[in-house]
């Protein structure tokens, strides 16, 4: 997450106020959450129906809450330049620098604000995780190694975590804002979300083309107070530093030991790295070595959309029941869900082709699959 100021070409940024004002206006007069504002020389946004207050009870409130290209954005009204306060705030999320990559956002973004009309003058950098992906650890190797004392850390406080319902050993968490520390099964974290694009993502880009038996992460949350005691204070620090920062934390707030530590006795400093966390912090180089290079295209002929598709014919099954319909085939429903879509405004819907493409996506992705037989 970072904030940026700006200066403002003043009749570009009444228009634009101008344009998402009229939008909040027909969101209050509907029950919908947002809508799509076409902004002249851009393109299309999409606009929250509120404002968000920034930086908790005392901080800064932004106006609009925008979404741009999949990427959410605080936006201020204030047209006046300020060297301390921002006019946007980007919240880039983990989800973002997976499928994009991180500094091809951050410049994407750049781009996108000032194509609304201004020039960035500084940009300030909020919040950053810092990650590692290890393939072929179980969580429950470092966990193990934790809960039988053998770590030192800075921290004033740690804890393994489990889950009592399924009787599973899920990680260890360590401190909190501004700087925490979370290690978790990232295989089982990633194959229960709901996005076959991320999924995708993190097969193709994180774990070398196939899902891994076992996948940890190690994920760094650090605050702008943490970052700026590492001489980071906007993103690009933040891009030239980040491996020595990783390296820091792995050696200096939280490591795991050879042999259990004696708190009371010994020197904890003296403790040997246990071989696991020193293989681990001799492959942060590696692991920050291609941070600038162009990612390829997602493959998306391997993504298994097919439990997005069963959860979206279980909606249009359960509208339908509650009018009452019942069809004999797939054909029917779709003729049934065009007619619905276009009654309520949505004219794209229709067409022979649609419906083919539709049929033909059930058909391949829900019947073939057996993971539905009939409509």
């Amino acid at each position: 997450m970072f904030s940026v100021g700006v200066d403002w070409i003043p009749l570009k940024q009444e228009v634009l106020v101008e344009l998402l004002d009229e939008g909040k206006s027909k969101l209050h007069q509907s029950n919908e959450e947002s809508v799509v504002v076409m902004v002249p020389e851009y393109g299309n946004l999409v606009l929250f129906r509120t404002g968000v207050r920034w930086g908790g009870p005392h901080g800064e409130y932004f106006d609009y809450r925008l979404r741009i290209d999949g990427t959410e954005v605080l936006m201020s009204r204030r047209q006046e330049r300020s060297e301390t306060r921002p006019h946007f705030v980007v919240d880039i999320k983990g989800h973002d620098c997976l499928l994009h990559g991180a500094v091809n956002r951050y410049d994407h973004m750049c781009f996108a604000i000032e194509s609304l009309g201004c020039r960035i003058r500084w940009d300030k950098i909020n919040r950053a995780d810092l990650t590692m992906d290890v393939i072929g650890l179980a969580v429950t190797v470092l966990q193990k190694l934790f809960t039988d004392r053998h770590f030192i850390t800075r921290f004033r406080s740690s804890d393994a975590k489990n889950d009592p319902i399924n009787n599973r050993r899920t990680g260890i968490e360590a401190g909190k804002s501004p700087c925490r520390l979370a290690i978790y099964d990232k295989r089982f974290e990633t194959l229960h979300r709901k996005s076959p694009e991320y999924q995708a993502a993190m097969i193709q880009r994180r774990w070398d083309g196939a899902i891994p038996d076992r996948a940890t992460r190690i994920e760094w949350q650090l605050r702008r107070e943490k970052l700026k005691q590492f001489g980071i204070t906007n993103v690009m620090d933040l891009f030239d530093r980040s491996q020595a920062v990783f390296e820091k934390l792995m050696t200096k707030m939280l490591r795991l030991t050879k042999e259990p530590v004696d708190r009371v006795n010994k020197n904890q400093s003296r403790a040997e790295t246990h071989p696991v966390w020193k293989h681990l912090i001799n492959s942060i180089p590696a692991m920050y070595a291609g941070i600038i290079r162009d990612l390829e295209p997602i493959d998306r002929s391997k993504i298994d959309a097919s439990m997005a598709l069963k959860t979206g014919l279980g909606h249009f099954k359960s509208a339908f029941r509650s009018y009452g319909l019942q069809f004999s085939n797939y054909r029917e429903m779709l003729d049934a869900i065009v007619a619905v879509l276009e009654e309520l405004g949505n004219t794209d819907a229709g067409g022979e082709k649609y419906r083919e493409r539709v049929l033909r996506l059930y058909t391949n992705d829900l019947v073939a699959k057996g993971l539905d037989d009939a409509a």
